[in-house]
């Protein structure tokens, strides 16, 4: 009776332990597939930032070009009276 009762604690020992082991690989592959997706995310977001700092730099660039033009103009007769002529 004793063997017996030994061997079905075995056998039920063996069954739950490979279930809990099936189910933390599980885990883990949904906690791995879960942390790629954020990752894609962030990077998806680094990307839209990173272009919309370039178009930042450009509108920068576009602005110091017409403040030089606005601060030439005050400086030169010819263009500021070109540019009162709009007036």
């Amino acid at each position: 009776m004793r063997k017996r009762i030994a061997f079905i604690s075995i056998v039920f020992l063996f069954a739950f332990g490979w279930t809990v082991a099936a189910q933390d690989v599980s885990s883990r592959q949904d906690a791995t597939t879960s942390l790629k997706q954020q990752l894609m995310d962030v990077k998806l977001k680094e990307t839209q930032l990173r272009m919309c700092l370039e178009e930042l730099d450009e509108a920068e660039v576009g602005i110091q070009c017409i403040q030089g033009y606005l601060l030439e103009a005050d400086k030169s007769p010819a263009i500021r009276s070109h540019i009162g002529d709009r007036d």
